[in-house]
C-alpha cells in the first residue's frame, strides 16, 4: 500500500529494481484503504498519545514509516 502520490512511481520503482533473475509480483490494493495523514508540529505527540509508542526521532526518523497495532488502526508516520 503506498500513498497516492507514489501509486504509478512505486509499481515502476519495483520494475527497475526487480533483477532478470528475481520476480515480483505487485497488486495495487490502494484503492481498498485509507491513508490519514497526521501533520504539524505536535503529530508526533498526538499519535504518542494514541499509541504509547517510541516515535522520538531516533526511533522513527525522518521519511520512515511504522506500524502498530496498539493504535486504534493501523498507522504510519512520515516527516
Amino acid at each position: 500500500m503506498t500513498g497516492d502520490i507514489l501509486q504509478a512511481f512505486t509499481p515502476a520503482w519495483l520494475r527497475r529494481h526487480t533483477e532478470g533473475d528475481e520476480a515480483c509480483t505487485l497488486t495495487d490494493v490502494t484503492s481498498a484503504y485509507t491513508i490519514l495523514s497526521l501533520q504539524g508540529p505536535k503529530s508526533r505527540e498526538v499519535l504518542v498519545g494514541m499509541t504509547g509508542e517510541d516515535l522520538s526521532t531516533a526511533a522513527l526518523p525522518f521519511r520512515a514509516a511504522g506500524c502498530w497495532t496498539s493504535a486504534p488502526s493501523r498507522c504510519g508516520l512520515s516527516g
